[in-house]
């Protein structure tokens, strides 16, 4: 009866001993895991950026009406080794996208034999920037600030029904600045869902096709995924 009892009682350790150490192990992973993502931008090693976004831009022109129309971009990004709240980096971005406002006015815009009393305006563009990126913090989501230059390499003013206001139909591209706020959120350890907004500083007044001594500019709001390419060791 007492080896039973001292059987039992063993048994009875083995398995709160193993239930114990389970538990320790499981901690210890979710506690790792939970460091590692508070580790990305918080690293010894460098790493690569690659993202895709599409939103919209709002035209800011001579029309009275600014309109909202589309954007896609995607690009990539470069950041060096840090252990301090801020992480800086490089980035690189093409996008193609539309600008478009309207006037119950009307404007006479274009030139030459294309030149025309219209409402409202389409402006087709491709366009690539580049510049310092810096992201803050260390934890799943992570806020940042891009600023840089951007050059569009030939834009298309157009009416409502996308004829050309000028002939040629493309105009000359043109050299800019622009600054833009971002937020990360990390869904898994390489992957994050990013939301931004961007203010792009206008060179040239004809983007709407209608000369006034103004040069338009556009703000843009994109949202995607980004795929983070990390150096073996990012982990702090």
């Amino acid at each position: 009866m007492a080896n039973k009892k001292i059987t039992f009682l063993i048994i009875i350790s083995l398995l709160f001993i193993t239930n114990y150490s389970s538990a320790q192990e499981t901690s210890s992973i979710v506690r790792t895991n939970i460091y590692e993502m508070k580790s990305k931008y918080h690293s010894f090693g460098s790493f690569f950026v690659i993202t895709a976004e599409g939103g919209g831009n709002l035209a800011i022109s001579d029309f009275a009406t600014p309109g909202v129309s589309y954007l896609g971009r995607g690009g990539f990004e470069l950041f060096f080794p840090s252990t301090g709240f801020a992480t800086l980096g490089l980035r690189v971005f093409g996008g193609y996208g539309e600008l478009t406002g309207k006037d119950d006015k009307g404007k006479f815009a274009g030139a030459g034999t294309s030149a025309r009393l219209i409402t409202k305006f389409k402006t087709q563009f491709s366009s690539i920037e580049g510049g310092l990126v810096i992201a803050f913090g260390k934890n799943t989501v992570i806020p940042y600030l891009a600023g840089g230059i951007y050059y569009i390499f030939k834009y298309s003013p157009a009416d409502e029904s996308k004829n050309a206001l000028y002939s040629p139909v493309d105009r000359d591209g043109f050299l800019s600045y622009m600054g833009e706020f971002g937020i990360r959120f990390f869904l898994t350890n390489s992957i994050s869902f990013n939301i931004a907004a961007k203010y792009n500083v206008g060179k040239v007044d004809d983007l709407d096709g209608f000369l006034y001594n103004k040069n338009d500019s556009y703000i843009s709001a994109v949202a995607g995924l980004s795929l983070h390419l990390f150096h073996d060791r990012r982990v702090r």
